[in-house]
Protein backbone atom coordinates (compact mmCIF):
# COMPACT_ATOMS: atom_id res chain seq x y z
CA UNK A 1 0.00 0.00 0.00
CA UNK A 2 1.72 3.58 -0.79
CA UNK A 3 0.78 6.22 1.30
CA UNK A 4 2.05 7.81 5.06
CA UNK A 5 1.34 6.56 8.05
CA UNK A 6 -1.21 9.12 8.39
CA UNK A 7 -2.84 8.40 5.55
CA UNK A 8 -3.28 5.01 6.01
CA UNK A 9 -4.53 5.55 9.33
CA UNK A 10 -7.19 8.16 7.63
CA UNK A 11 -8.22 5.47 5.73
CA UNK A 12 -8.92 3.31 8.52
CA UNK A 13 -10.72 6.11 10.19
CA UNK A 14 -12.86 6.48 7.18
CA UNK A 15 -14.29 2.49 7.79
CA UNK A 16 -14.76 3.30 11.39
CA UNK A 17 -11.67 0.56 11.75
CA UNK A 18 -14.14 -2.16 10.42
CA UNK A 19 -12.09 -5.47 9.24
CA UNK A 20 -14.46 -6.45 6.26
CA UNK A 21 -14.51 -2.89 5.29
CA UNK A 22 -10.59 -2.48 5.47
CA UNK A 23 -9.58 -5.36 3.56
CA UNK A 24 -12.07 -4.63 1.39
CA UNK A 25 -10.68 -1.23 0.93
CA UNK A 26 -6.95 -2.25 0.80
CA UNK A 27 -7.72 -4.53 -1.74
CA UNK A 28 -9.84 -2.40 -3.87
CA UNK A 29 -7.51 0.26 -3.93
CA UNK A 30 -4.49 -2.58 -4.22
CA UNK A 31 -6.05 -3.84 -7.76
CA UNK A 32 -8.22 -0.61 -8.58
CA UNK A 33 -5.50 2.26 -7.85
CA UNK A 34 -2.21 1.06 -7.99
CA UNK A 35 -2.43 0.68 -3.71
CA UNK A 36 -2.02 4.44 -3.51
CA UNK A 37 -4.37 4.84 -0.49
CA UNK A 38 -4.23 8.34 -1.70
CA UNK A 39 -7.01 7.99 -3.72
CA UNK A 40 -9.74 7.35 -1.29
CA UNK A 41 -11.39 9.84 -2.23
CA UNK A 42 -12.51 7.99 -5.72
CA UNK A 43 -14.08 5.27 -3.71
CA UNK A 44 -16.70 7.47 -1.98
CA UNK A 45 -17.11 5.96 1.60
CA UNK A 46 -18.62 8.74 3.17
CA UNK A 47 -22.06 8.62 1.46
CA UNK A 48 -22.74 4.81 2.30
CA UNK A 49 -25.73 4.34 4.65
CA UNK A 50 -24.77 2.48 7.70
CA UNK A 51 -28.13 1.21 8.29
CA UNK A 52 -27.97 -0.37 4.20
CA UNK A 53 -24.69 -1.71 5.02
CA UNK A 54 -22.39 1.10 5.17
CA UNK A 55 -18.58 0.89 4.08
CA UNK A 56 -18.87 -2.82 3.29
CA UNK A 57 -21.73 -2.33 1.01
CA UNK A 58 -20.37 0.21 -0.42
CA UNK A 59 -17.06 -1.32 -1.36
CA UNK A 60 -18.66 -4.74 -2.83
CA UNK A 61 -21.13 -2.35 -4.90
CA UNK A 62 -17.76 -0.86 -6.18
CA UNK A 63 -16.56 -4.38 -6.62
CA UNK A 64 -19.82 -5.24 -8.46
CA UNK A 65 -19.08 -2.95 -10.92
CA UNK A 66 -15.60 -3.31 -11.34
CA UNK A 67 -15.76 -7.26 -12.06
CA UNK A 68 -18.59 -6.70 -14.66
CA UNK A 69 -21.55 -9.20 -15.20
CA UNK A 70 -19.53 -12.28 -15.90
CA UNK A 71 -17.80 -15.74 -14.06
CA UNK A 72 -16.49 -14.12 -10.71
CA UNK A 73 -19.51 -11.93 -10.13
CA UNK A 74 -21.60 -15.29 -10.78
CA UNK A 75 -19.59 -17.12 -8.30
CA UNK A 76 -20.20 -14.44 -5.92
CA UNK A 77 -23.53 -14.54 -5.81
CA UNK A 78 -23.80 -17.90 -5.62
CA UNK A 79 -21.85 -17.90 -2.71
CA UNK A 80 -24.82 -15.34 -1.51
CA UNK A 81 -27.16 -18.83 -1.32
CA UNK A 82 -24.85 -20.19 1.58
CA UNK A 83 -25.02 -18.88 5.26
CA UNK A 84 -21.41 -21.00 6.07
CA UNK A 85 -18.60 -21.86 3.79
CA UNK A 86 -19.75 -23.72 0.99
CA UNK A 87 -18.73 -27.41 0.45
CA UNK A 88 -16.97 -28.36 -3.20
CA UNK A 89 -19.90 -30.75 -4.22
CA UNK A 90 -22.41 -28.06 -3.17
CA UNK A 91 -20.93 -25.54 -5.39
CA UNK A 92 -20.55 -28.36 -8.64
CA UNK A 93 -24.54 -29.41 -8.02
CA UNK A 94 -25.14 -25.80 -8.60
CA UNK A 95 -23.18 -25.12 -11.71
CA UNK A 96 -24.66 -28.24 -12.96
CA UNK A 97 -27.60 -28.07 -16.08
CA UNK A 98 -30.05 -26.81 -15.85
CA UNK A 99 -28.74 -22.91 -14.94
CA UNK A 100 -30.72 -21.12 -12.24
CA UNK A 101 -32.01 -18.29 -13.86
CA UNK A 102 -30.42 -14.84 -13.30
CA UNK A 103 -27.67 -16.75 -11.27
CA UNK A 104 -26.10 -19.70 -12.43
CA UNK A 105 -26.51 -18.62 -16.54
CA UNK A 106 -22.86 -18.19 -16.87
CA UNK A 107 -21.12 -21.01 -14.75
CA UNK A 108 -23.19 -23.98 -16.62
CA UNK A 109 -20.73 -24.51 -19.49
CA UNK A 110 -17.75 -21.99 -17.61
CA UNK A 111 -14.49 -23.73 -19.06
CA UNK A 112 -11.98 -24.59 -16.69
CA UNK A 113 -9.29 -22.05 -17.43
CA UNK A 114 -12.30 -19.23 -16.98
CA UNK A 115 -13.43 -21.23 -13.44
CA UNK A 116 -10.15 -20.78 -12.01
CA UNK A 117 -9.02 -17.17 -13.00
CA UNK A 118 -12.63 -15.84 -11.76
CA UNK A 119 -11.97 -17.65 -8.66
CA UNK A 120 -8.14 -16.50 -8.31
CA UNK A 121 -9.24 -13.08 -9.15
CA UNK A 122 -11.85 -13.59 -6.12
CA UNK A 123 -9.36 -14.77 -3.62
CA UNK A 124 -6.73 -11.92 -4.81
CA UNK A 125 -9.45 -9.51 -4.07
CA UNK A 126 -10.13 -11.29 -0.89
CA UNK A 127 -13.78 -11.43 -1.23
CA UNK A 128 -13.61 -15.19 -1.11
CA UNK A 129 -11.61 -17.91 -0.08
CA UNK A 130 -11.61 -21.49 -2.21
CA UNK A 131 -9.27 -23.42 -0.54
CA UNK A 132 -10.82 -26.93 -1.86
CA UNK A 133 -12.10 -25.81 -5.39
CA UNK A 134 -10.75 -25.67 -8.13
CA UNK A 135 -12.38 -26.66 -12.15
Amino acid sequence: MQGSQRELERASRDVKGHGLALTLLGNYLRKACDGDVRRLGEVELSQADKRQGGHARKLVEKYERWLGEGVALSILRLLGLFDRPAQADCIQALRAAPAIPDLTDSLIDVTDEDWNFAVSTLEECGLAHFPQFSA
